[in-house]
């Protein structure tokens, strides 16, 4: 699995995160009021990123899929 590359870019009313996955087309998430509040988002991802072979979400039994 090649790397996943981003970066924090400013928008009209704030900040966003532009990120280039290998294999998939590039995407932006926005919405983001702060720089800093990117930052958590991208540090988040990149620990889920880290546990993902260990972890995975369990269905929840009141919900349909």
């Amino acid at each position: 699995m090649g790397k996943i590359l981003f970066r924090i870019v400013q928008q009209d009313l704030g900040y966003a995160v532009e990120v280039t996955e290998p294999g998939a087309a590039p995407y932006t998430v926005g919405g983001f009021k702060t720089e800093e509040e990117a930052e958590v988002w991208v540090a988040d991802r990149q620990f889920a990123a880290k546990i993902s072979e260990h972890w995975e979400r369990l269905p929840n039994p009141d919900r349909e899929y």
